[in-house]
């Protein structure tokens, strides 16, 4: 179960995606409050505008720099597009990016040159 950051980061993303404004996500931050699933502390509130007002051109390029590059073998789907999100925030990726057809190609590389 993904934990409350994750959900906000979710909900973040598809009302910036879709809707595209501050207000948007304010109402989605202020629905989660609501139920429980984050604390409504002014911290918190803080925390996120701040995060949503540095989401610039460059961290959108970033997100689909990450979606172009693919799912990695180590990751499942929900991985794979954490990783894009991770991006919009600024948080780089630890290792580079493998991907099953870049794997298979190794594979078979390193089989061809051990014949």
């Amino acid at each position: 179960m993904p934990n409350n950051t994750e959900i906000v980061a979710r909900r973040i993303w598809v009302s910036r995606h879709f809707a595209g404004t501050l207000a948007d996500a304010k109402v989605i931050t202020d629905d989660l409050v609501k139920r429980g699933l984050i604390a409504g502390d002014d911290n918190e509130r803080v925390a996120l505008e701040n995060a949503l007002d540095r989401i610039g051109w460059d961290e959108i390029h970033a997100f689909n720099g990450e979606l172009a590059k693919g799912q990695d073998i180590h990751e499942d789907g929900g991985g794979f597009f954490r990783r894009a999100i991770k991006a919009l925030f600024g948080v780089k990726p630890k290792d580079p990016v493998v991907t099953h057809r870049d794997a298979a190609r190794a594979l078979i590389e390193s089989l061809e040159g051990n014949s």
